[in-house]
């Protein structure tokens, strides 16, 4: 399985893993986690739904709009929709038409891919590894957590600074 952010480095992520899985006669899995974490905070973090102005609740909005009232739906739907749109694009980039392709939404990107991996009983997991700069030197990273729990191998693919 090959976990992939959209970065410009994905495809070179994806590139790598398919020339694993097919080396081995494997077949090739591509996840991505959509991060809800801002999403999560919910009226802490301002993050609206769909249509609607930072602080008000779907009651709210169903209350004031006037006919016809769009259908309010949360922006990590809009997100798993590109996500998935994205690893497609990644799939076609690579041209085999045997990849599985995989989105989830979680607040724990590490934890959603360690749940993923296993409900696939995945054998290797090829991932990014970013130069992080900064602030990120100090905060876990989703490839921490990963590395530290999930059962399987892992392959880092060091990324261009």
């Amino acid at each position: 399985m090959v976990a992939l952010d959209r970065s410009d480095d994905a495809i070179a992520v994806a590139r790598r893993g398919l020339e694993i899985a097919r080396r081995h006669g494997a077949k090739l899995s591509l996840t991505h986690v959509v991060d809800q974490r801002a999403l999560v905070a919910g009226g802490e973090a301002d993050v609206p739904l769909f249509g609607m102005k930072g602080g008000e609740t779907v009651r709210n909005v169903e209350s004031t709009q006037t006919d016809p009232q769009p259908v309010p739906f949360s922006t990590d739907d809009r997100m798993v929709v590109q996500a998935e749109d994205f690893l497609r694009a990644i799939a076609g980039d690579l041209g085999a038409s045997d990849i599985d392709t995989r989105v989830t939404a979680s607040s724990s990107i590490a934890r959603q891919v360690i749940l993923t991996a296993r409900r696939l009983a995945v054998d290797l997991l090829v991932c990014g590894a970013h130069h992080r700069h900064g602030l990120a030197l100090f905060l876990p990273s989703p490839v921490d957590g990963i590395i530290h729990y999930l059962p399987s191998d892992v392959l880092l693919v060091r990324l261009p600074a």
